[in-house]
């Protein structure tokens, strides 16, 4: 589908391919989104996500001073939503660990926003399974965040009634999973909101909800395993005003919906095709600084393999002309253990093992 006229097809996270060989990158200063012809100010800088070279992350805080969930039982169903749409949580020793991968800067924000209070984030390039380049975003927050560790299946009975409850689960999810814009019917401009997700049955509670508040919506198959729910279009705005979006990208889309709708399309395409452009660049900025990143970690990892080879193969020789081990661990300025294992794995290899 046209991007200008509709968006309805979920956004992309990943869209940078890896290059089919990798080569020793150059240290060289990382491009600023800012940078990225047609940027705007309003959007933001790569830098706000530098990189961390901890291979074990975690809090920085000391356990005892973890700090615990403060929020309201409107902030937890906010945040129980959110993670079903878009979150990976399992523990981590007595820690809840909370990772999200993404290319979009918004959505890095908006983790960040939400979690950066109670942990400090660690932000790590990646490789997708599929060739792509992203950012995935970590955080180890105490156990009061157990309640982020169950996978929303269904909504409860209290979410669907509590008008309060239903609508923070709505915005949870919607920031997760949702999409809010403009498309065209005739010359008229519509606003459009649609939930995506492959779980049918939490789709159809969500339904049942807006049924209930008397919203006209439906679900639908995009893909094999894949759903779609969608608002008719004499009833989005009326419920745009009950979402409250936090994510960055989507509080401007649901702007320019309430602003342009009924508009000429004429005269809403312009304004419509320049914020979805403003993201693309965005993304495909934050995209390069991953893979340039991720190019030079892998990078790293490969030369401090090349240089633990090189010390064993010095050991071996040392070994080969008759020296003991605690004259090998001096020599090499290495334990008496680390030498002595070395020694074992010297003479497995003579002995042909």
């Amino acid at each position: 589908m046209d991007e200008d006229n509709s968006s309805m097809t979920a956004t992309r996270k990943f869209g940078i391919r890896a290059p089919d060989s990798v080569s020793s990158p150059v240290p060289a200063d990382e491009p600023s989104i800012s940078s990225v012809p047609g940027y705007t100010g309003s959007l933001s800088e790569a830098d706000l996500f530098p990189e961390s070279d901890l291979s074990n992350v975690g809090n920085t805080r000391p356990p005892q001073h973890l700090r615990h969930f403060a929020g309201s039982d409107i902030e937890k169903t906010y945040l129980k939503y959110f993670a079903a749409g878009d979150l990976h949580t399992y523990r981590h020793g007595t820690k809840v660990r909370v990772e999200g991968s993404s290319t979009h800067p918004a959505q890095l924000e908006l983790l960040r926003d939400l979690f950066g209070g109670y942990a400090k984030p660690i932000f790590v390039p990646l490789l997708t399974p599929d060739g792509h380049y992203a950012l995935r975003a970590t955080y180890d927050l105490s156990s009061s965040f157990d309640f982020l560790l169950t996978k929303v299946k269904r909504m409860e009975r209290s979410e669907l009634r509590d008008d309060a409850l239903f609508y923070s689960a709505l915005s949870g999810f919607s920031d997760a999973e949702g999409h809010v814009g403009l498309s065209m019917s005739g010359r008229k401009t519509l606003a459009e909101y649609a939930l995506g997700n492959m779980n049918h049955q939490l789709l159809d509670d969500f339904l049942r909800g807006l049924d209930s508040r008397e919203y006209s919506a439906g679900i639908c198959a995009t893909r094999p395993g894949m759903f779609q729910l969608y608002a008719h279009a004499d009833c989005v705005l009326r419920l745009l005003t009950k979402i409250q979006f936090r994510h960055r990208e989507k509080i401007v889309g649901c702007q320019l919906a309430v602003t342009y709708s009924g508009h000429p399309w004429s005269v809403a395409r312009p304004v419509y095709k320049d914020y979805r452009r403003k993201i693309l660049a965005e993304r495909d900025a934050l995209e390069a600084i991953a893979g340039r990143r991720f190019l030079l970690r892998a990078d790293r990892r490969r030369r401090k393999q090349e240089i633990f080879n090189q010390r064993v193969e010095s050991t071996f020789e040392l070994f080969a002309k008759g020296l003991s081990v605690k004259e090998v661990a001096d020599s090499l300025n290495c334990s008496i253990r680390t030498a002595y294992r070395r020694k074992e794995r010297f003479c497995k290899g003579r002995k042909g093992e």
